[in-house]
């Protein structure tokens, strides 16, 4: 009579010991599975990077293979039936400094002239000129503009002599390589009262370049 009762409190007693072990096992076990966070760090913003420059900073030394025309007045009236024109060719040298993206230049430039104007027997014989540069560095291209001081030479006319003057113009330029600058350019030039004749001289100029840098 008593067997019975002490036989289902050991019963009841084992079946909540086991059941205890259960659930503190399978706790733990879910603790261990649980995953864990971790914090992503977000990624980093790309920034644009730069054209690179081919870099314009340094000398150069090279010739010129162009176009020459000229037109005239003389109080105010043309002077010659038509604007004269014809070949030229020249040399050049010269030293560009970059600045960020923009070339500050100097350059000294010769060029002959074959341009002959029949009525008046007029030569127009050569240009010397001292220019200044102002382009932008585009990597191996540079467009620029330039200005300055010129001088031509005119001979067999009435108003034969040496004059100063001025110019201004655009160009552009491009680096073949490392030393190799392939380029073209168009001149304005303006020589007012030429030796003081009364004579107005205006010569355009358009020429294919090719220049060395060191």
């Amino acid at each position: 009579m008593f067997i019975a009762p002490m036989f289902q409190t050991a019963a009841i007693t084992t079946l909540s010991v086991g059941l205890f072990s259960f659930v503190a096992t399978a706790t733990a076990a879910g603790s261990i599975a649980e995953p864990v966070m971790e914090d992503v760090p977000a990624p980093l913003a790309q920034t644009a990077t730069p054209p690179a420059s081919s870099g314009w900073t340094g000398g150069y030394i090279g010739g010129s293979l162009g176009h020459t025309s000229i037109d005239g007045t003389f109080n105010g009236a043309d002077l010659f039936a038509g604007s004269p024109d014809g070949g030229s060719f020249g040399v050049h040298a010269g030293y560009n400094r970059g600045f960020g993206q923009f070339v500050l230049g100097g350059e000294l430039q010769y060029e002959v002239m074959d341009v002959q104007e029949g009525s008046s027997f007029l030569e127009f014989d050569s240009i010397a000129r001292a220019k200044v540069r102002f382009g932008y560095d585009a990597g191996r291209f540079m467009p620029y503009v330039t200005t300055g001081v010129a001088q031509a030479s005119v001979s067999n006319s009435s108003f034969a002599g040496d004059d100063s003057g001025a110019f201004a113009g655009l160009g552009v330029d491009y680096k073949y390589g490392q030393k190799l600058i392939v380029g073209a350019e168009v001149l304005q030039n303006k020589f007012d009262d030429f030796d003081g004749t009364g004579v107005d001289l205006e010569a355009t100029t358009a020429a294919l370049r090719l220049s060395f840098s060191f």
